[in-house]
């Protein structure tokens, strides 16, 4: 005999299966977990051997990576110009003045799990002061937090 609780139970499963089929268990199937989210590369103890270097013999960047990345190194460097109809130029001659910032180099390095050691050089750069924006990009197409620091390119020494 039936179970009188499990009657209104017994009568969905025949709808559902038909009478006498059987329909096996009415619970809803289990899902599986959604995966995590991969986490984008992270980068830190970023630091420079010396902030003040000549350009032809540079500097060690160190820094630390969470996982195998590509990192990308922007160099700009911040020039006077002026207005014109709007916009910012380093060329022109009239209009209000106004500062530009202007890519410089570009640096790609590969860098392992864990500490790495680069040798941060640029020949093309001239003596002044620039700023260097880092990015990591995992083998997944993820982009680590942008690290900015400051360095100054000195006068090479004249002999």
């Amino acid at each position: 005999m039936l179970d009188p609780r499990a009657a209104p139970l017994a009568r969905r499963a025949d709808l559902i299966a038909g009478p006498g089929e059987f329909a096996g268990n009415l619970t809803a199937p289990a899902r599986a977990p959604a995966p995590k989210p991969v986490p984008p590369p992270a980068v830190t103890h970023v630091s420079l051997a010396s902030r003040k270097f000549e350009a032809k013999t540079g500097t060690t960047l160190r820094l630390t990576l969470s996982e195998a990345a590509t990192i990308t190194i922007v160099v700009t460097q911040k020039e006077p110009g002026r207005k014109v109809r709007g916009k910012c130029k380093a060329n022109a001659k009239k209009g209000k003045r106004c500062t530009l910032t202007v890519q410089k180099a570009k640096l790609t390095f590969h860098g392992m799990k864990g500490r790495n050691r680069f040798k941060f050089r640029v020949d093309s750069l001239r003596p002044g002061r620039y700023t260097a924006t880092l990015t990591a990009l995992s083998t997944g197409s993820l982009t680590s937090k942008p690290i900015t620091f400051t360095f100054t390119i000195k006068k090479p020494k004249t002999k």
